[in-house]
């Protein structure tokens, strides 16, 4: 079974709460603030923002994630806008107009991508459908982690794509002076210092890199 269409993958997900970054920017916006929330997973975030009625969107690829979402979602919202709102999409092929949204969570995410040229068309993609000085909170995995303590081994002819850190899975790991580099290649200047946060893991510990992005 793929790993996000695990029940209880999705019932875990499902008991995190909104990001703390998320809650104490997401203030300084009104209402008609359009959002997206990319790779909302089980809807932490997604479920804050339709209480605060911002305009959001919310895009998976998993199944099992989306039918959690709507279902948190139908105390808030008529079942059309459920609909209308939460969808599956890829990451890399977002089906939005240009310069559509304002604000775009992507919180553990973009690592998902399957190759580095992936990794780059998400990231362009997201510039694309940005407006300009439009928003991006990211949240990263960096190669400085061994949350299974085995190690993570670069695949050959790669600069950041890993095996090790998912089971059956490759990630694009960064560190945050890559991130910033690689952010600003496509458009994007970093808003606060980009951090590193290290927590211990069952068997090891894992880098996340937490960074907030404005397109030029």
């Amino acid at each position: 079974m793929n790993h996000w269409e695990d029940k209880n993958i999705v019932e875990q997900f499902a008991g995190k709460k909104p990001d703390h970054r998320l809650l104490e920017l997401s203030q300084n916006y009104p209402p008609k603030t359009r959002f997206l929330d990319l790779g909302c997973a089980a809807g932490r975030n997604t479920i804050y923002l339709a209480q605060r009625g911002f305009d959001f969107y919310a895009i998976d690829s998993s199944k099992a994630m989306l039918a959690k979402t709507k279902e948190r979602l139908k105390d808030i919202l008529p079942d059309a806008e459920v609909n209308k709102r939460v969808l599956e999409m890829s990451m890399s092929e977002l089906e939005f107009e240009d310069n559509y949204f304002d604000f775009i969570v992507a919180l553990g995410i973009i690592q998902d991508a399957q190759s580095e040229a992936e990794w780059h068309k998400t990231v362009a993609g997201l510039a694309r459908v940005l407006k300009p000085k439009g928003k991006l909170l990211v949240a990263h995995f960096s190669p400085d982690s061994d949350p299974h303590g085995k190690g993570l081994e670069l695949i050959e002819d790669t600069k950041y794509l890993y095996t090790g850190f998912a089971p059956n899975r490759r990630l694009v790991l960064l560190s945050a002076k890559e991130i910033d580099q690689l952010m600003q290649n496509h458009g994007f200047e970093t808003l606060s210092e980009t951090k590193s946060v290290k927590v211990e893991t069952k068997n090891g510990y894992r880098t996340t890199i937490n960074a907030y992005y404005q397109l030029n």
